[in-house]
């Protein structure tokens, strides 16, 4: 079975040239980026034909794997710093691994309308434009009934709901939706990350948050939290 030729592209620099057996398994896979990174290999994101690669799962793996024909280019991305994070290449974020964290909350009819939430997925985060009316509040961010990589992701989707700045989300919240969550988190910078996963878990009809408090929050390489209907 003969070998598939790709090349894999950082930025502007020469194009690795590597060659995958048909068969690569995750695990091949990450040997391979692990022979051109090094031990920066975590620090990097991958897509192909537009497509984020998933190196969490070996099911959805596969199923990306049907994307690599002969000469395709593979395109590594740096992952975004967390913007005061705790370390230089992740994102500061609420431990979602730590159900402790997580509260049911009753919905309120007194919220204001950047605390408005939709079913699935939400973000929270501060507005920090002087010239919102949302300004230095917690706001909602309405993700929905998707798959959203937190690294990737975030600079597009977290927006505030009032002027549509950028926020920098801390925590998540879930309602009417089944959800669950799979990464990658030091607790402390330089400490050997956690990989970590869940089951799908159910959301009713009130609004599931996790405490936002800083000690609460612990450096992520990479976090992927999905939601869909019940």
């Amino acid at each position: 079975m003969s070998l598939i030729p790709i090349q894999l592209q950082l930025n502007d620099q020469q194009p690795v040239q590597l060659k995958l057996s048909p068969t690569c398994t995750l695990t091949d896979f990450t040997a391979i980026i692990q022979n051109v990174f090094k031990e920066k290999y975590w620090m990097y994101s991958f897509i192909c034909h537009g497509r984020m690669f998933d190196l969490q799962s070996e099911r959805e793996f596969h199923e990306m794997k049907r994307l690599i024909t002969p000469k395709t280019t593979l395109f590594a991305i740096a992952r975004t710093k967390g913007g005061g994070g705790m370390g230089a290449d992740g994102s500061e974020f609420v431990n979602v691994h730590n159900s402790s964290f997580l509260k049911r909350l009753e919905w309120s009819h007194q919220a204001p309308v950047w605390r408005i939430a939709r079913p699935g997925l939400c973000l929270e985060g501060y507005c920090k434009n002087e010239k919102c009316t949302a300004y230095d509040r917690l706001v909602i961010i309405n993700i929905g009934l998707v798959k959203f990589t937190l690294n990737t992701e975030k600079k597009t989707l977290s927006k505030c709901p009032q002027c549509q700045n950028y926020v920098n989300p801390i925590t998540c919240a879930f309602n009417r939706c089944q959800w669950r969550y799979k990464g990658q988190y030091e607790l402390e910078e330089n400490d050997e990350p956690s990989v970590v996963e869940s089951n799908w878990k159910i959301a009713d009809d009130a609004y599931h948050r996790f405490d936002s408090d800083t000690e609460k929050r612990v450096n992520w390489l990479q976090l992927v939290l999905e939601a869909r209907a019940k």
